[in-house]
């Protein structure tokens, strides 16, 4: 798992006199830069890193056991040769930025394919037919227009113009290869050190001194001299054609320790990394400036390999790793994994030893063991003084400890209680005689003569205070902010209290508002929570805010506390810290660059910082203290957001394989289709000192001209775009400074859907004519319906018309059939009169009835005469539409007066009417009825009128 190291070693030396012994500087040694550690299961590869390389990108490679190994400050990508699966031992990048790979029996290079923006690899093993016996290809070094690969049996050269290899064998085993100062030279195990000169073993004069498994190490020494590292025989300079032992004051810790990597530094500085003690940091001279190891926070001890990369930062493999060491980083630790001191509150110089106030005693170790950061820092606890410490003051000959228990007094190499009756947790020095301290009951006033000590409790401020400062004129400013603040005047031996006051709105201390009053030589100044700093005017005897320091004030610093002292003015807030460098002078700055990663570290209203040099600065810490250069600015960097790998998402990232590089396509569009819109895009910055504090910000115009909130993401993602043209950049951003860098812009083209194109468009086309075909087919249907319909309501209407008439014609006929019914009936009804009158005159024989026998025959005739029945049966066959010939068609048997009972009884005529008109009797129509339901096979069951008028 990834572990940023943050090693606290801030040079603890609270000199309140600001003048630093001889040999303080040197805290800075045993001290460490950051440390960032990377474990196997965050690159996911193995253990062991042999060699690394940068290219100009800034992109670091890394042979490592399990594979080629690329970081780009983002993700780490392991790849491997599928037909060789050994480690890899070795990797060097040419100037045409080629990654050269060697393995067992197997060396190669590694270039971007474009399609995919992975690493593809191609064999100049396989190339060229070599058959190995068994090698390791150890180290590769590029030279002159080609690359020597170097395994124990032979010297591989690849001419990189003509494409061939040369083989130089060994005459018995090489061990290594180095290229310096324009010189290739190989360590020969019998016949030493030697030089290849036109592809010639050349033996160095006074190389056989070298012989077995020595030389791990060559570097420039000068134009002229060699500096040469062995792995048990220590260091030796190689100059004007002698080869020499070095002695310079590291050889014993590197022969105790075995060489087994070696780089020079800027500044003529050298880097050893050891098998059994970590890293050693020297000068040009070979004294040791700085021991990197596993008690100082590095999980291992034996550094396999060392890269210095583009920022002069250190890279190392290590047996179980692989470490960054920010050489360059303004910030040193103090390492104390043990938790020795703990949270470190002061500390101070003093009689040759360096004091630090802490949660757990007062320590102490001597100045001059600043001067081996080889060894652990000799600690020591003072008698008597476990507990917590506040602060420290020297007073004349005396180290005055404001503790838990009281004070706390160091004297020469001893110490003990001068004042146990509360805890004091402020000091202030009037003079060497007399002090004032704040215990937790109070102010009280120390007078010092000699050994001999005297305290007296001041009743003006019988409180637990956290404000102690003193102005020109000796007015003493005391309080805290719950208690409130006094101003209180002493007479001219601080015996007695001449005046206090806690009234001070008059000189412009708001009691609700102010949280401090600090001082440094008679300069007072007062935190205000709504007007900012405050600065006493002498002249105006009160306290205003100064416009330069506050305009200065970041925003919303909301600062808890400051602390004064000869050129800086430093600001502790909740969330920063800062400081305002000549903040008496009329062009105070603000500082804060070098101070973001040690707020949280602060421990909150109890933060010191005490300056070591010009520019170097201790801060204590909670986790010990640190040392940092506030003068340190790094040099510019020509760093870019690289834009690494384009593609779809749905449920995971699919890249996109494109005919050219990415750099291709910011001038040229990479297109999506319509139906892959959800697209990701990833990018870097390999900036590997701020790694953690880089933030992205992205935009894409065409979608929004605005670049979004910044994160630590490096991936953006964009669903749905529509169809149209983008173009694409990302801004990063550096936490707590200034420094902003910008990728390359890149085109972006989301296709229209198919159905927006000329396919599309055809078929869009097509739909419109095809809607059109339809929809005039649809009113021609819609017309020829209307037509339908109105002629259909036409035929209605004239069928009405023709029912009408119909029914006229019907009601007519059956009107005329009633009538001539009528008729027929009345006629029979008066000739039946007539038959029954001429019937009384012949039984009268009033008249003679051959008289009546004419007038008798005349009525018979009438009463069923044939061509009433005529008109009646041609009437009824118009008004039921031939029911009569129906009928006798349908029943042939019937008969004309079976025809005329069945049209009496279908136009519902009573029974003695049909009688009168068949001119029978009642009885015979029975009869009659009889015979007729016979011959129209009606059961008994069925009813004749109603069959005779369903026919």
């Amino acid at each position: 798992m990834k572990q940023c190291v943050y090693i606290t070693v801030f040079c603890i030396f609270l000199l309140s006199t600001v003048h630093a012994v001889a040999g303080i500087e040197k805290i800075e040694n045993v001290c460490v830069p950051k440390i960032t550690y990377f474990d196997k299961n965050v690159y996911n590869a193995a253990n062991q890193t042999w060699a690394i390389a940068q290219n100009k990108k800034g992109y670091m490679y890394f042979a490592n056991s399990a594979g080629l190994l690329e970081y780009d400050g983002s993700q780490w990508t392991t790849y491997y040769l599928p037909y060789n699966t050994s480690n890899v031992r070795s990797v060097a990048i040419t100037d045409d930025q080629r990654i050269y790979t060697g393995q067992r029996n197997e060396f190669g290079y590694w270039t971007e394919d474009i399609s995919t923006r992975k690493l593809k690899y191609t064999s100049l093993t396989q190339a060229s037919n070599l058959h190995f016996a068994d090698e390791e290809i150890w180290k590769i070094v590029p030279f002159h227009n080609s690359v020597y690969f170097h395994s124990f049996k032979n010297i591989y050269k690849y001419n990189t113009q003509t494409k061939s290899i040369s083989i130089i064998p060994a005459p018995n085993r090489f061990q290594f290869l180095f290229c310096v100062n324009d010189r290739l030279f190989a360590q020969e195990k019998v016949l030493g050190l030697m030089e290849l000169k036109d592809d010639r073993l050349v033996g160095v004069t006074g190389g056989e001194i070298f012989t077995g498994d020595c030389v791990y190490g060559m570097e420039a020494y000068s134009a002229n001299s060699i500096l040469i590292a062995t792995i048990d025989k220590g260091l030796y300079m190689m100059e004007n054609g002698r080869i020499s032992k070095c002695n310079f004051p590291c050889n014993e810790f590197l022969i105790k320790n075995q060489i087994f990597s070696m780089i020079s530094l800027p500044g003529g500085k050298f880097a050893f990394g050891t098998i059994l003690n970590g890293l050693l940091i020297t000068d040009h001279n070979g004294n040791m400036l700085s021991t990197i190891n596993k008690p100082k926070g590095m999980p291992n001890n034996t550094v396999l390999s060392i890269f210095s990369d583009q920022t002069n930062n250190l890279w190392l493999g290590l047996d179980r790793g692989i470490a960054h060491i920010q050489l360059n980083s303004p910030i040193r630790t103090f390492p104390d994994p043990k938790g020795v001191l703990g949270s470190v509150y002061q500390a101070q110089e003093f009689n040759g030893r360096l004091y630090f106030a802490t949660n757990q005693g007062l320590f102490s170790c001597a100045v001059a063991d600043l001067s081996y950061p080889e060894r652990e820092l000799p600690l020591t606890l003072m008698p008597k003084s476990q507990g917590q410490v506040w602060a420290l003051q020297v007073v004349g000959n005396k180290l005055l400890c404001a503790h838990n228990k009281g004070i706390y007094a160091v004297g020469g190499s001893k110490g003990d209680f001068i004042y146990a009756k509360s805890g004091a947790s402020h000091l202030l020095k009037i003079d060497d005689n007399t002090v004032l301290f704040l215990t937790y009951d109070g102010l009280c006033v120390m007078h010092i003569n000699g050994s001999r000590y005297t305290f007296k409790a001041q009743a003006v401020f019988p409180y637990d205070g956290s404000t102690l400062a003193k102005d020109r004129d000796n007015n003493i400013y005391v309080g805290s902010v719950s208690a409130g603040f006094c101003k209180v005047k002493f007479d001219s031996k601080f015996e007695n209290v001449v005046s206090s006051s806690n009234q001070l709105t008059d000189i412009g201390i708001n009691h609700a508002t102010t949280r401090g009053i600090y001082s440094y030589n008679g300069n007072v100044f007062a935190l205000d929570a709504v007007r900012g700093i405050l600065k006493y005017d002498y002249t105006l005897n009160r306290f205003t805010p100064d416009p330069l320091i506050n305009h200065l004030m970041p925003k919303k610093a909301n600062i808890h506390r400051l602390q004064l002292d000869a050129d800086r003015m430093w600001c502790y807030a909740a969330d920063q810290f800062f400081c305002i460098k000549a903040y008496l002078t009329q062009k105070p700055t603000l500082e804060k660059r070098n101070m973001e990663s040690l707020y949280k570290q602060l421990i909150k209203t109890y933060e010191d910082v005490e300056k070591i040099s010009d520019g170097s600065y201790m801060v204590c810490t909670s986790n010990s203290f640190a040392v940092m250069n506030a003068n340190y600015s790094p040099k510019t960097k020509q760093n870019m957001v690289y834009l690494r790998d384009i593609g779809t998402f749905t449920n995971v990232l699919k890249p996109l394989s494109l005919p050219n590089s990415l750099d291709y396509y910011t001038s040229h569009a990479i297109k999506f289709p319509y139906k892959h819109n959800t697209i990701f895009i990833r990018f870097t910055l390999p900036d590997y000192e701020n790694e953690g504090n880089i933030r992205y910000s992205y935009r894409l115009k065409g979608n929004s001209e605005n670049f979004s909130i910044s994160s630590s993401s490096n991936i953006a993602t964009f669903t749905n775009l529509p169809a149209g043209d983008y173009v694409f950049q990302v801004k990063a951003t550096i936490v707590g400074t200034n420094e902003v860098y910008y990728s390359q812009e890149l085109r972006i083209t989301i296709l229209p859907p198919w159905y927006m194109g000329w396919i599309g468009l055809c078929l869009f086309l097509l739909l419109v004519t095809g809607l059109a075909m339809l929809y005039y087919k649809y009113l021609q249907s819609r017309w020829q319906k209307e037509q339908k319909r109105i002629e259909n309501e036409h035929e209605k209407e004239m069928a009405k018309m023709e029912n009408r008439v119909l029914q006229e014609q019907v009601k007519s006929q059956i009107d005329e059939l009633s009538r001539v019914t009528k008729s027929m009936l009345h006629k029979n009804k008066l000739m039946s009169k007539l038959d029954a009158e001429i019937a009384k005159l012949v039984l009268n024989r009033t008249i003679p009835s051959t008289e009546l026998r004419g007038l008798k025959h005349i009525v018979e005739k009438n009463k069923n005469p044939d061509e009433e029945w005529k008109v009646f049966e041609m009437s009824f066959n118009k008004t039921h539409d031939n029911y009569l010939v129906k009928l006798s068609t349908q029943f042939p048997g019937l008969t004309t007066s079976d025809l005329k009972l069945a049209a009496y009884i279908r136009m519902n005529i009573s029974s003695k009417e049909i009688a009168g008109l068949m001119n029978i009797s009642s009885k015979s129509i029975e009869m009659a009825r009889y015979r007729l339901r016979k011959k129209l096979n009606l059961s008994h069951e069925q009813n004749l009128t109603e069959f005779l008028m369903g026919l």
